[in-house]
């Protein structure tokens, strides 16, 4: 089997976007790959609502979500909530408006942070 010598790399349009190929010696031997998207549905299908929010906010989940924390923008926790179950319902009438984080512990033990804004 012989082996393979790339010796030069371009970005050349693709039919979504630029891409990344690859010749041999630059003589229009060419492989090459697009843009690819990845769709990792537990995260895409997590959501907060509503966001912005005011005084409750929902989170709804795939999975089921064991812990909950919200922390301002220096880091520091504010709320905390333990929960076995796919949908929390969420109190934040207590914090002040401004931007926070959600920490969201799942039951396959993947964390997933999502940004909140406290009108």
């Amino acid at each position: 089997m012989n082996n393979l010598a790339f010796y030069c790399f371009q970005n050349k349009p693709f039919l979504f976007g630029k891409g990344l190929f690859l010749g041999d010696y630059c003589n229009g031997n060419q492989a090459g790959m697009g843009k690819i998207a990845v769709k990792n549905s537990k995260i895409s299908e997590l959501v907060i609502y509503p966001n912005p929010a005011q005084t409750e906010i929902t989170i709804h989940s795939p999975t089921k979500i064991q812990t909950i924390e919200i922390s301002n923008g220096l880091g520091q926790v504010v709320s905390a909530k333990n929960a076995d179950t796919k949908k929390v319902d969420l109190n934040i009438i207590n914090l002040s408006k401004g931007i926070y984080f959600v920490k969201i512990l799942l039951e396959d033990n993947t964390i997933q942070v999502k940004k909140l804004i406290i009108q």
